[in-house]
């Protein structure tokens, strides 16, 4: 699956605040329509590799993936995933019976990631529909009830921006959906922020009160997971995780349960594997016994390295339903928990080397109150 990541330093991103409207801003660009168009003046290949010059620098990190636009040779156009030359350069690969020069007038850009909106705003309010190859679910985004803190409220069905049938969570269960918090300051001052998404999932992490190395960062996710259910398919495997509260304290994407049989504050499903029913709580658990029984993800466990084996152990988030059967349901797809204290710093890249682990690419994300998560950036969901 190709799985994106788009930062708030990326060039052309749209910032966050404390304000009404730039959580929608953001999901806008990341989810529907991409963002950061730069010119490219020069665009060659050689053997196979193609080097591409920018007007202005692209302030692209960690190799991202990049879509080409508007080169006369078709073989340059396309997204594509690229290596970081220079402040304004980039390679990646080329047909190599492609023209020495791409000619046309090419640009790059973040793509967005298949998602559609397929209501007219409210003021301030937004829908978004999961792509194709997905369940299909809509994600309704109030951005407007509070300048510091958005509410995100998924349904099964919708009919426009205000109305929609089947929620989770059930107004009896959180009502108006899980909080989203952006800044701690009602002002135009920016925050960080990060979203990685496979198509149909992403979670979206933000350094709300602007702390450099993310030591109170929060985060939220939504969409399908990967699913345990006999061939493959869940219709109804959906979450949503988030906060319940609008404290920043209660952050739920890095909170754990120590069995699958208590819920995970925050934590929600569409429907039963059944299919019956409505909106159901589920848990999130981890390997609790090499984690030291901590309630938060990367906050607790092994001494990093591990003294044995010099090794990073990490593991997935599995949920689980609580009724009418007590059973796991599948894991969260592209996030993971680190068995120790904060092995990494915030933002540092693990590229293991040995093990079941190999070919994958994960990024350390810090989160509140000594937390940590590992995000799978690699198409190795």
């Amino acid at each position: 699956m190709t799985v994106r990541v788009y930062r708030s330093t990326d060039f052309g991103a749209p910032q966050l605040s404390g304000q009404v409207g730039t959580l929608l801003a953001i999901l806008n660009a990341c989810l529907v329509d991409g963002y950061g168009t730069n010119t490219i003046t020069s665009l060659t290949q050689s053997g196979g590799v193609a080097t591409a010059t920018t007007l202005v620098p692209h302030q692209y990190t960690n190799s991202p993936k990049v879509l080409i636009a508007g080169a006369g040779a078709s073989e340059y156009n396309g997204e594509v995933t690229i290596t970081i030359t220079g402040a304004s350069s980039f390679t990646f690969p080329v047909n190599p019976a492609a023209p020495a020069s791409a000619g046309g007038s090419p640009t790059c850009k973040r793509a967005g990631s298949g998602w559609t909106k397929p209501f007219a705003d409210g003021t301030y309010v937004a829908v978004y529909k999961q792509p194709a190859g997905s369940n299909g679910f809509y994600l309704r985004v109030d951005d407007n009830s509070s300048a510091t803190v958005a509410r995100m409220q998924p349904y099964e069905t919708m009919d426009n921006v205000s109305s929609g049938l089947t929620p989770f969570p059930t107004s009896a269960q959180l009502a108006g959906g899980v909080y989203i918090v952006k800044s701690d300051a009602t002002s135009s001052a920016t925050r960080p922020w990060m979203l990685v998404c496979n198509g149909p999932f992403f979670a979206l992490f933000i350094a709300h009160d602007n702390n450099a190395t993310w030591n109170n960062g929060n985060g939220t996710a939504f969409g399908d997971t990967k699913t345990y259910k006999a061939g493959g398919a869940d219709p109804y495997g959906t979450v949503i995780i988030g906060n319940t509260s609008s404290s920043h304290v209660n952050n739920s994407i890095q909170s754990l349960s120590a069995t699958i049989g208590s819920a995970t504050l925050g934590h929600w499903m569409s429907r039963s594997y059944s299919g019956v029913g409505g909106s159901i709580a589920v848990s999130k658990t981890s390997d609790y016994a090499k984690g030291q029984n901590a309630a938060t993800t990367g906050s607790g466990g092994i001494p990093y390295p591990s003294a044995i084996d010099g090794g990073l152990y990490v593991t997935p988030l599995w949920l689980s339903e609580l009724t009418p059967t007590l059973a796991p349901r599948g894991e969260l797809p592209g996030l993971w928990n680190p068995l120790h204290n904060r092995p990494l710093a915030n933002g540092d890249v693990w590229i293991p080397s040995s093990g079941s682990l190999v070919g994958k690419t994960f990024e350390a994300v810090n989160l509140y109150s000594n937390g940590q998560i590992f995000v799978e950036t690699s198409d190795t969901w």
